[in-house]
């Protein structure tokens, strides 16, 4: 799942937090056009499968994507 920081409501950072209070191991992948050192690390901390400043890089968006659905498949979810 990709995510922004900044969401109506909640951060994308409660959000990912939410989903793990819940039990969730989905991958969270940050965007956000609110790019700063302490929202990197705290997404660092939070265990994101990655975090991108917009605008973003699309290789490098589909590389992530990628590479956490390779580390989290899914049953019945075919590589």
């Amino acid at each position: 799942m990709s995510v922004d920081i900044k969401l109506h409501g909640m951060s994308g950072l409660e959000l990912q937090g939410e989903l793990r209070a819940r039990g969730s191991d989905l991958p969270v992948i940050f965007i956000t056009g609110f790019d700063s050192p302490k929202t990197w690390e705290q997404a660092k901390k939070s265990g994101s499968a990655g975090y991108f400043s917009k605008p973003l890089n699309d290789q490098a968006l589909l590389d992530t994507i990628q590479w956490a659905l390779a580390r989290n498949p899914k049953p019945g979810v075919e590589k």
